[in-house]
């Protein structure tokens, strides 16, 4: 669903909106419900968003308007513009990669999130986060609402997704849309703490991840000496190799790893790609960390000639560790090490 309603909602509309109505306090959710029938805000605004109900209950429990503790600060992204506060106090992040690994990081105060029972990250929320109703796919008016977020977070992808889509109105609560594309993460994560006044919080998450990098890479000096590794995945297209500045590339070369890089004037943006026919590359690496590995292109004879491959030196690469911040760099360095295992 998006998360504009109906202009004009009859009364089997409010119905079937009270029937299926979010876990939130009795006297909240009259509000709402009044303000969606109250025909003054439903008058010449073609669809109503969420956001604008809020803001007719007057409530100050959501909206650009209100921040909690006051002091709030100008905040842009790509033509968005609005007032975040600098201490909110109910965060809801709407999809479970580096929005919710910003607001860990900075220790915001998470009431929801997206959920994803695969990542990583799950293992660092606080006790009593709840799991946000509908998906980073779909999100759900009512699911954020029940939560009554002073901010929203969310990565610069999904929220030109959402935009995109209009899956998401701008006015339910400031949004926090956290940059996830920059080949140097630890510039973008000092620079967007910092914006926070969390400065520290950027220093100390920098330097566990320089910590478990020099660990590991002094436990794999010896196997990956004088080896090769390449950065890979798989898809019904063939199989692609990342570029030289990519989230893991620079992770893999922290650690010590000789990468096997495309050549250049083959990248179409983030990776190279390569059909069946055009895999003599793979064939320099004595070890694959490859995204996707289950997938049918696998199966391919082409690929399955792959010296790596025949030898068993293949890794996986999981989808929540190709990009992200601190907590997700740490942690493919990790996998990193159980990998260089393979040589």
């Amino acid at each position: 669903m998006t998360l504009v309603l109906p202009a004009r909602p009859d009364a089997s509309d409010v119905t079937s909106l009270v029937a299926e109505r979010p876990p939130v306090a009795e006297e909240h959710w009259q509000r709402i419900v009044a303000a969606i029938t109250r025909r003054d805000f439903l008058i010449g605004a073609g669809a109503l968003t969420v956001a604008g109900i809020l803001a007719a209950c007057g409530d100050g429990q959501a909206g650009s308007g209100s921040a909690a503790g006051g002091e709030t600060q100008p905040f842009e992204h790509d033509g968005y513009r609005t007032d975040l506060p600098l201490h909110p106090e109910r965060v809801v992040v709407l999809e479970a990669r580096a929005g919710l690994e910003f607001a860990l990081l900075a220790g915001l105060p998470i009431v929801a999130t997206e959920w994803s029972d695969e990542s990583h990250l799950m293992a660092h929320l606080p006790q009593g986060v709840e799991r946000l109703g509908g998906s980073n796919i779909e999100p759900n008016a009512e699911s954020i609402l029940s939560h009554s977020p002073d901010m929203l977070v969310v990565g610069a992808g999904w929220w030109n997704y959402y935009q995109e889509n209009e899956l998401l109105a701008e006015g339910i609560a400031p949004v926090l849309v956290v940059g996830d594309d920059d080949p140097d993460w630890k510039a973008s994560l000092r620079r967007q703490l910092a914006a926070f006044g969390r400065e520290q919080q950027a220093t100390e998450a920098i330097d566990a991840y320089d910590a478990t990098v020099a660990d590991v890479a002094a436990e794999i000096a010896p196997l990956v000496a004088d080896r090769k590794v390449v950065i890979a995945g798989a898809d019904e297209e063939g199989f692609w190799i990342q570029e030289p500045d990519s989230f893991c590339s620079g992770i893999a070369r922290d650690v010590g790893m000789d990468l096997v890089l495309p050549e250049a004037g083959q990248s179409n943006g983030s990776v190279s790609r390569y059909s069946f026919e055009n895999l003599d590359v793979f064939h320099d690496a004595d070890l694959i960390v490859l995204q996707n590995p289950d997938d049918p292109a696998t199966t391919n004879p082409a690929w399955q000639a792959v010296p790596a491959v025949q030898a068993g030196r293949v890794a996986e690469l999981r989808y929540d560790r190709n990009f992200g911040l601190a907590l997700t760099a740490q942690v493919f360095a990790e996998d990193l090490r159980e990998a260089a295992r393979l040589l």
